[in-house]
């Protein structure tokens, strides 16, 4: 107590604010540093979901692609193929923009993924490029198969 004896009160108050002054002032700058932290994992957290819902909605254009081909190959009139043409081109574009978009992403792995998944065959056996070669041909086949048709029904 001897060492405290030698200060007067005032001192002693003094010295008592200013440690937890101290103290308030580390303990408000731990606390800005692991909100500034969590605002950024939480920004990372954002742009994944966004990522995984554009995955989601271009998983929904190739379901939609297969009706369409399903649609089309089951019902062969003009009319009907014509439908499903157009909305096999609005489904192609739509499901392109999204992939381009998806494959925008900073994460290097995720990039890697990507680029394999554009060229992996898909499970008919054809990569991308060579399904949307294949979708054209059949396209024109058909619309060549209905030409044919209407001249022999004349």
């Amino acid at each position: 107590m001897h060492f405290l004896g030698r200060f007067r009160i005032l001192s002693k108050i003094l010295g008592i604010v200013v440690l937890l002054c101290g103290i308030g002032a580390a303990i408000a700058w731990l606390g800005v540093s692991a909100l500034s932290d969590l605002s950024e994992k939480a920004g990372v957290m954002s742009t994944a979901a966004k990522r995984a819902l554009l995955a989601a909605r271009a998983n929904q254009n190739v379901i939609a692609l297969n009706r369409a081909e399903f649609r089309s190959a089951l019902d062969p009139r003009d009319d009907n193929r014509l439908a499903a043409r157009d909305v096999i081109n609005a489904q192609l574009k739509q499901y392109q923009e999204r992939f381009d978009e998806v494959s925008q992403t900073p994460d290097e792995k995720a990039k890697t993924l990507l680029a394999a998944m554009r060229n992996q065959p898909i499970p008919t056996g054809q990569t991308e490029a060579q399904w949307k070669q294949w979708l054209d041909a059949n396209a024109t086949s058909a619309e060549q198969y209905a030409a044919y048709a209407k001249s022999l029904q004349r």
